[in-house]
């Protein structure tokens, strides 16, 4: 806000309060039309519901069995004894949970059969990953073209050279 030479110390004051109060105007605007977003995302973040891989696979066009292979060759996640676990790095993160199931083997014997469920933040995580993971890949094809492209013209023998 530039001082005009002809304003009085008030009139300053004036169009620096008019200033302000438009300021504060568009940032309570700002603050109103972002509010219910957040609201509705610190409530989908804290909620209990968990979803399988099969479920978030879906949404991100794949089959849970392409989708578990892609976090463990990310290292997010490895298989032992038939249970997909977390790395150390991740476990912490409030990214997934471990469901039992109760059932009954052929034999009819009570038995447990533990699953690891992802928690709405860790379907998140993943969108996440999965959309940079999907970024570096195009630029890593896109690199990899350019570099063939390059080879294919620097390797360019003519037909005289040949004979």
């Amino acid at each position: 806000m530039l001082n005009r030479p002809d304003e009085s110390n008030e009139q300053i004051m004036a169009r620096a309060l008019l200033v302000a109060q438009d300021t504060i105007r568009r940032a309570n605007k700002q603050i109103d039309f972002l509010t219910p977003k957040a609201e509705y995302a610190e409530e989908v973040l804290l909620s209990e519901t968990c979803l399988t891989t099969r479920q978030i696979a879906k949404e991100l066009g794949m089959t849970a069995q392409a989708l578990n292979r892609l976090l463990e060759a990310h290292r997010i996640q490895f298989n032992q004894s038939g249970q997909w676990m977390l790395y150390r790095e991740y476990a912490d993160k409030g990214l997934a949970q471990n469901r039992t199931f109760p059932y009954r083997d052929s034999k009819g014997r009570a038995k447990t059969q533990t699953h690891m469920v992802w928690t709405e933040r860790g379907k998140l995580f993943i969108h996440t990953m999965v959309r940079q993971w999907k970024q570096e890949q195009a630029a890593d094809l896109f690199t990899l073209e350019s570099n063939t492209e390059t080879l294919i013209l620097n390797t360019h023998i003519s037909y005289e050279e040949i004979i």
